[in-house]
């Protein structure tokens, strides 16, 4: 093929460019919309969810699962657990209202952990709003949640593979979130913050407050998920270690 002809063939492609299929159209950059999820006060919104390390535990890949604050970006809670179980949800969820009291309102993924019947009948008796997001209309929130995900994958992930023990893989795990809660957050910078570091954005406040007692009534028999064998022996699963009582 001459030189001529790829020129005549080269300009008449620059002509119906625009036409073909599969190419993508320049189109005018929009102003970014409001994200729908937005907190506009402590405590108005929560977000949780897991996802897989790049690591292994003892030849076992396992989970982290966090709690996140909406407003200012403060991790309130985390697990992490060889699998995404409900009851992992729950401890996260637990120790995040003991500390906090509980929020108007809960997002998170279709993941087992998070639409569990126990997590759900949990959210009901603290009065939460559950909102499941379904992956095709959730990819604005998403964003929150994989900014933290995306963080702790590229600076922790290596720190928990060099861990020989559950104890010392939960110890560098709780590193990762009090980095995360005292450093400047860019989501706080550019909303204006004047001091954005997560922890002293929220600094005391507090959601719906429940007494001790009332809250541990709200989690009991879903906190712990138990399993009864034949010979009548039961056994409570918590935090990976199974105990068993006859």
């Amino acid at each position: 093929m001459s030189v001529r002809t790829i020129g005549r063939v080269m300009a008449l492609n620059q002509r119906v460019y625009d036409d073909i299929p599969h190419v993508r159209r320049t189109r005018d950059q929009q102003d970014p919309q409001p994200h729908p999820s937005k907190a506009q006060s402590p405590h108005a919104v929560w977000f949780i969810d897991g996802r897989m390390m790049d690591c292994k535990l003892n030849g076992v890949q396992w989970w982290s699962l966090v709690l996140l604050e909406g407003y200012s970006r403060t991790m309130l809670a985390a697990a992490v657990a060889p699998s995404e179980a409900s009851w992992v949800a729950l401890l996260v969820l637990s120790t995040a209202c003991r500390r906090y009291g509980a929020p108007q309102r809960m997002l998170s993924d279709s993941g087992g952990a998070s639409i569990s019947n126990a997590f759900e009948a949990v959210c009901a008796r603290l009065e939460i709003e559950h909102i499941t997001i379904v992956s095709p209309q959730g990819e604005s929130w998403l964003h929150i949640m994989e900014t933290h995900c995306n963080v702790q994958r590229r600076l922790y992930d290596y720190q928990c593979s060099l861990t020989q023990s559950p104890a010392e893989f939960e110890q560098v795990h709780r590193a990762f979130l009090e980095t995360s809660n005292t450093t400047a957050h860019g989501g706080l910078v550019k909303d204006g913050f004047a001091t954005p570091i997560p922890l002293m954005v929220l600094g005391h406040a507090k959601g719906r407050l429940y007494a001790e007692d009332a809250l541990a009534q709200k989690f009991s028999r879903a906190l712990f998920p138990r399993t009864t064998n034949r010979h009548g022996g039961v056994t409570l699963h918590h935090y990976g270690v199974a105990q068993r009582f006859a």
